[in-house]
């Protein structure tokens, strides 16, 4: 089978304007900045996204606009997740109805769950939608951490599970991710989600990132996998010293997009960096702080 998702994609803002209602015309215009970057597709609703904090009617109507702007451009992966397995698999199949690439669907979040209840979730998904799928793995907000294990049982049964979004620190959890299931399934992607695992995700045969920072600069990301097909070490390690340095815009904020929002305006990028309540805003000092870390890179 042929891998599908690799490289850098990019999980993206949600711009909205000044009554913090979605606006399209700036998200669009994010959107053209990250595709003529060269970027290797777009994830819409995800945590940077922030589609805990809309309805489906919302999330849906992001879903739709984001396939139609994107023209086949690139690959978009949206986010379908929820606590409700009912609002899941409706919002999966809105994804593939409107012709979506993948959706992404993130663990159950709120209560602690068993393996075993997570494969029984994850298969009810599988039976009653056909589109590619990637796993959402974020231990740190969902409170579960999806094992490889069970994500190997789930890819020997199904396979339109193309991939994992692993955004975890453990960097041994992404590494057997790789090794146990790739041995199934060599088409299997595995995409970490902390920016700073990336280098360690390509070395140790993963696929690439899903990375927030890319928000900020793509192109720095764009040219780090380059330089890691290519095997330019030297350029290799001048991208991901940049990337370490952007690590410190996740400081500012318990939340990132907090902070990914200021940064895009501070780069004219876009003139509203609202985000949805219950975030605070950012003191003065917190945005000298995030011109300065722009200014280095």
């Amino acid at each position: 089978m042929v891998k599908l998702f690799k490289g850098v994609i990019v999980p993206t803002v949600t711009l909205f304007d000044d009554d913090r209602k979605i606006d399209f015309k700036a998200n669009e215009i994010q959107m053209n900045r990250l595709i003529e970057s060269g970027v290797n597709g777009l994830f819409y609703m995800g945590t940077t996204g922030e589609f805990m904090h809309m309805n489906t009617d919302e999330r849906k109507q992001i879903i739709k606009w984001a396939v139609e702007a994107a023209g086949k451009r690139v690959p978009i992966l949206v986010g379908t997740g929820s606590t409700n397995i009912y609002e899941t698999v409706e919002l999966t199949n809105y994804a593939k109805e409107v012709g979506a690439d993948a959706a992404v669907v993130i663990t159950p979040y709120y209560l602690r769950l068993t393996q075993e209840e997570l494969y029984h979730y994850y298969r009810k998904i599988f039976k009653h939608t056909d589109i590619h799928i990637l796993i959402y793995n974020y231990p740190d907000l969902s409170g579960n951490n999806i094992s490889p294990q069970t994500v190997s049982h789930l890819a020997m049964e199904y396979e339109n599970l193309v991939g994992i979004k692993e955004t975890i620190e453990s960097v041994s959890h992404i590494r057997k991710m790789i090794l146990e299931v790739k041995s199934i399934r060599p088409d299997f992607s595995v995409l970490c989600g902390y920016d700073d695992h990336t280098i360690n995700t390509l070395i140790m045969g993963g696929d690439g990132v899903i990375g927030a920072l890319a928000n900020i600069r793509p192109d720095v990301f764009v040219s780090l996998y380059k330089a890691f097909i290519a095997g330019d070490w030297e350029s290799i390690r001048e991208y991901n010293s940049k990337i370490l340095k952007l690590m410190k815009l996740y400081d500012f904020n318990p939340v990132s997009m907090v902070a990914l929002k200021k940064a895009l305006e501070i780069l004219n990028i876009t003139r509203n960096p609202k985000v949805r309540l219950p975030h605070a805003s950012l003191t003065e000092v917190e945005v000298r702080d995030i011109q300065s870390i722009l200014e280095d890179i």
